[in-house]
């Protein structure tokens, strides 16, 4: 179990890493276009690998006269003061002429328990918070399943008693 743990722990970072690597040379392909627009956009999830590069795409389709390059520098599984420390490195990096914030909800703290272990931003390993993750995940839709059958089993208004 031990070894399966650390396999799938090291998988998981090992994925984080190829993503930042993807992402950062998707970045210096958009920096290769001089005068462009840049918009630099920052966030979590709802952003990283998301809609940045739709935008670009819609962007200098839609603008014949101008070029657009759009910056993604959102993380997965960061916080809104994580963003705010790091604005100023990616401001001074990029030089953007905009900057597109969108944050979910990686600020609500520790909202999960993984037996007694809170999940959240102060456990260092992802392996364990994507297991608390889906134990709730579980529970939630157990939990809505048994609300179903009871609703099912009781008359409604245009079901009579016999």
């Amino acid at each position: 179990m031990l070894c399966a743990a650390a396999l799938l722990e090291f998988g998981v970072r090992l994925g984080g890493v190829a993503f930042l690597r993807l992402q950062e040379r998707r970045n210096n392909v958009a920096l290769k276009h001089p005068g462009a627009y840049r918009i630099l956009c920052l966030g979590d999830s709802m952003t990283a690998g998301t809609y940045p590069h739709y935008l670009e795409e819609i962007l200098n389709k839609r603008g014949k006269s101008m070029r657009f390059a759009v910056i993604d520098e959102a993380r997965p599984a960061t916080t809104s003061n994580h963003t705010l420390a790091t604005l100023p490195k990616h401001i001074a990096k990029y030089k953007p002429d905009m900057v597109v914030v969108m944050m979910g909800s990686n600020d609500a703290g520790e909202i999960l328990l993984y037996g007694r272990m809170p999940i959240g931003g102060k456990s260092a390993l992802r392996i364990f918070r994507l297991a608390g993750f889906l134990h709730y995940l579980v529970e939630q839709k157990l939990s809505g399943w048994r609300h179903s059958d009871l609703a099912a089993e009781a008359p409604g208004p245009a079901q009579t008693m016999r």
